[in-house]
């Protein structure tokens, strides 16, 4: 027998062992804590199809390998073990909260060529977006305004004021959603295989990745030189990237 419940911070449907009944858990996708109830929820209020609190540290595991109980749920897991299977606990500094292994290496950073390649992809995704979206808005003004000689610049200087706000809220919704997302990149990223998280190997919060999109400016206002840091640093951070506190590695 096993307890469905779902994590009160993520919604992620989980299943639990009867063992941890009025215990608590940590929630194996985002490092919550999860109060198990004493009687199994019924299973109409479960939406999703459960997940077991596993993770391939353990779960392979084979039945002669020595064990060891958690210290937080008890359950019995391998001795090599990074993370509770049952519970979530991580007991290896080197492995995250989202459950991926933290970054070491100064081969596991992106590099700036990749960094470089992915920023083109994107920049020229952005300007695509924004020309159809100011494109819209143009000819929106256009209709409303009417064909009237005397206000023609006067309306075209409002369309330009409207495509430059249209251009620059593109460029940090494209980034700040996609970077905070569960794939951590936008397109132009993701196709390069690489992805941004903070300093611990973690996903960033919109805010965080909002941070970093505008902290680009600082990056571009001296010659570019906050962007070619990338290439330099020990962590290959960019400006930006150190202002922010992310990182930006392979995936």
């Amino acid at each position: 027998m096993s307890i469905s419940v779902k994590c009160t911070d993520c919604g992620k449907a989980l299943k639990a062992p009867d063992s941890l009944a009025g215990k608590k858990a940590k929630c194996p996708d985002c490092g919550a804590t999860v109060p198990i109830p004493n009687a199994a929820v019924a299973a109409e209020e479960i939406y999703d199809e459960p997940a077991t609190f596993d993770d391939e540290s353990d779960s392979s595991a084979a039945d002669g390998d020595a064990r060891k109980p958690c210290p937080m749920c008890g359950e019995m897991i391998a001795a090599a073990a990074a993370k509770c299977r049952f519970c979530g606990e991580v007991f290896d500094s080197r492995v995250s909260k989202s459950g991926r292994r933290k970054r070491g290496g100064s081969d596991e950073y992106a590099s700036f060529g990749a960094r470089f390649a992915a920023a083109l992809v994107d920049g020229i995704l952005v300007n695509i977006i924004a020309a159809v979206l100011g494109g819209i808005a143009g000819g929106i003004i256009g209709a409303i305004a009417g064909g009237g000689g005397a206000n023609r610049n006067n309306v075209a200087a409002f369309a330009q004021i409207v495509g430059g706000v249209i251009g620059l809220v593109t460029g940090w919704l494209y980034s700040a959603l996609q970077e905070s997302s569960e794939k951590q990149a936008t397109i132009g990223k993701k196709m390069l295989g690489i992805r941004v998280t903070d300093l611990e190997g973690n996903r960033i919060s919109f805010g965080q990745a909002t941070g970093r999109h505008f902290s680009k400016i600082v990056s571009g206002l001296i010659c570019l030189i906050g962007y070619i840091m990338a290439g330099f640093t020990e962590k290959k951070q960019a400006l930006h990237d150190m202002m922010a506190s992310t990182l930006v590695v392979k995936d």
